[in-house]
């Protein structure tokens, strides 16, 4: 038997399951887990005797933009909302409308399942897109928005990189080791200021400067190709 770890669910499951929960880290079994930080959480804080196996999720290799990407000609931000606090919407607020100030003219781009709070006006709002929407909405931005609280993974930091667009992430899940140098940035959790900042500094670069760091974020996603995640997996 395998036990799977997709992310640290004793801090979100309840009192009700978390003795069951620690008894499953707790089984002499052999363990996959999606990102590095679970690795060192396993056996840290859970008390694995042996360090699990990483095996990253991967990205649908039909979803990686086949060219190199231009800069947009109108300085667009996007990102994901989700009225979940852990996915941090009033940091995404507060960032957007930072930049807003700085850049009068920028665009935003923002889906998500359900539009729960409020969102200014000028934001582009899309609910429930089908795939290639999804896809062509990563691909208009200059950067892409992740500020999350907590993560198992992230996998959307790869989706928006597969289109060329560079990701500003928190700390969180595996955005330290999905975000590439030159590729994006990774800051620490719920720090507005810096957010903001590497998404101005984006938003911002001459077109020459953004598509080196586009094709940089482009590269790492085709590096978590579904492919190689099926075979490490079943290995």
């Amino acid at each position: 038997q395998v036990h799977d770890v997709q992310g640290n669910d004793l801090g979100v499951l309840g009192e009700r399951w978390l003795a069951d929960a620690r008894a499953a880290f707790a089984l002499p079994k052999a363990r996959i887990v999606v990102a590095e930080w679970l690795q060192r959480l396993c056996m840290e804080e859970h008390g694995a005797k042996d360090a699990p196996v990483v095996v990253a999720n991967g990205i649908d290799e039909t979803f990686l933009t086949d060219t190199p990407r231009t800069k947009p000609e109108r300085p667009t931000l996007g990102a994901i909302w989700t009225a979940h606090d852990v996915k941090a919407p009033d940091v995404i607020l507060q960032v957007l409308n930072r930049a807003k100030e700085e850049l009068p003219d920028m665009r935003a781009v923002v889906f998500g399942l359900i539009k729960k709070g409020e969102l200014p006006d000028w934001v582009e709002y899309h609910q429930a897109p089908e795939r290639d929407a999804i896809r062509s909405l990563y691909g208009q931005c200059d950067a892409w928005l992740w500020p999350s609280r907590e993560e198992g993974f992230g996998l959307p930091i790869l989706e928006a990189m597969a289109q060329g667009t560079p990701v500003v992430a928190t700390a969180a899940g595996a955005a330290p080791e999905l975000v590439p140098p030159g590729g994006g940035a990774v800051v620490p959790v719920d720090d507005v200021d810096a957010l903001a900042t590497q998404c101005l500094r984006y938003l911002q670069m001459t077109p020459t400067t953004w598509a080196t760091h586009s094709q940089a974020a482009r590269t790492e996603a085709g590096n978590h190709p579904w492919s190689r995640t099926v075979t490490d997996f079943e290995s």
